[in-house]
């Protein structure tokens, strides 16, 4: 096999080995790829494709016209008839007039243009076509921000936004071996030059001067971001872990947890699981952290009440009685299987949450309270009939929640 050959076969086997671990997925899956014309995002489509229909799905390419360069309505044309040769369904979004040139507000119209394309066409899962260099790119911008151990981590192979799953399964892959998987299917592609010019990114990337990405510095730059994505999962898994052993869930909604079980736990864990079950009662998809976590893990100790993350939380006797400061949680199942936890006060589906799918870990990502909260029915049971169970295979009441099946 050539060196192109084994480099696309590289790329292939990346991408399948990151849609595994993802998992959560339906029976028949139906995937968003966000396509721009460019090489990284076309050999995207083109491995997401192939994946889909092999499982019974399909893969549906997203392309927005942005309007910030002349040329920019001829290329959307232009890679959704792409799109099409290679058997993907393909649809164009014209961002409102006056979205640029502000990169962040460029940014906010595209995803929020994404979404509602998403919404559209049924699709639960949105994939984004950042590589191993942008990994890299990601790992420095933030490390010269000083944002800490936190911003090593980079972009998160698996991120929910709204209502869409967001996946990068390139993110191990070189610009090189996604280049090679065009080349194999003798697909060209649109080359952006603002990639190259504009903004603190562009200066990175020039300054490694790494076009194939598979140099020192990046290798080096992806390896840190994968370790702390490693060392944030392991915590995860225990602050699962803990919440399975101290909390239960209230017939009214809500949760009872034990001190003296989060009393055992380490400072740090405490405060995550802590963080954790406040997130997933309010419905919110990112958990309490910093000085506002920290103060509220001092009060655990010395506070008969106190509220943290949109939670109220109450010491009654041995156990603490959390509630959500506002009744807004209701549960939607959509037909893709995926249960859902709407944030939206009235009820309807925006903004969702995921919370399980087939079998308690189907979905892996946080908030971690949801990840011991199985599949519900109308009545707040699974189908079968059998209680919710958490990890420790304890039975568990419903969760407070409305459930609505389509």
């Amino acid at each position: 096999m050539s060196g192109s050959g084994c480099a696309a076969e590289r790329a292939a086997a990346r991408f399948a080995e990151a849609m595994a671990e993802a998992g959560g997925w339906e029976d028949a899956p139906r995937l968003a790829i966000a396509l721009s014309g460019g090489p990284d995002s076309l050999a995207l489509a083109l491995l997401a494709g192939a994946w889909a229909r092999a499982r019974g799905g399909e893969a549906i390419a997203l392309i927005l016209d942005h309007g910030v360069r002349p040329a920019a309505a001829t290329e959307a044309r232009l890679a959704a008839a792409w799109a099409r040769r290679h058997g993907l369904a393909a649809h164009i979004r014209r961002l409102p007039p006056g979205t640029g040139p502000s990169a962040a507000r460029l940014r906010a119209a595209r995803h929020a243009a994404l979404e509602a394309a998403c919404a559209e066409a049924g699709a639960l899962h949105l994939l984004l076509a950042h590589h191993r260099s942008d990994q890299a790119e990601t790992v420095l911008m933030r490390a010269l921000a000083g944002t800490g151990t936190a911003g090593l981590g980079g972009m998160a192979p698996v991120r929910h936004a709204g209502s869409v799953r967001l996946l990068r399964p390139l993110l191990g892959a070189t610009p090189r071996e996604l280049k090679a998987v065009l080349e194999r299917h003798r697909q060209g592609w649109i080359d952006d030059p603002s990639n190259d010019t504009a903004g603190m990114r562009a200066r990175l990337r020039r300054g490694m001067a790494d076009r194939d990405g598979e140099g020192a510095a990046v290798a080096a730059l992806a390896a840190v971001a994968a370790y702390r994505r490693r060392e944030e999962e392991a915590r995860a898994g225990e602050v699962t872990a803990l919440l399975a052993r101290a909390a239960s869930l209230l017939p009214g909604g809500g949760l009872a947890l034990d001190h003296a079980i989060l009393a055992s736990a380490p400072p740090p864990l405490r405060a995550a699981a802590l963080a954790a079950a406040c997130a997933g009662l309010a419905g919110r998809l990112t958990a309490p952290r910093g000085r506002t976590l920290a103060a509220a893990a001092l009060k655990l100790e010395s506070e008969p009440a106190f509220t943290l993350g949109g939670c109220v939380l109450r010491r009654r006797g041995p156990r603490w009685r959390v509630t959500a400061e506002r009744r807004r949680v209701a549960a939607v199942a959509e037909p893709a299987g995926l249960l859902y936890a709407d944030r939206a006060r009235d009820g309807s589906t925006g903004g969702a949450m995921p919370l399980a799918a087939e079998g308690l870990d189907a979905v892996p990502t946080a908030p971690s309270l949801a990840r011991w909260i199985g599949p519900a029915g109308p009545d707040g049971v699974p189908p079968g009939g059998a209680p919710l169970t958490g990890r420790s295979g304890n039975p568990r009441p419903g969760w407070g929640c409305r459930v609505r099946w389509p």
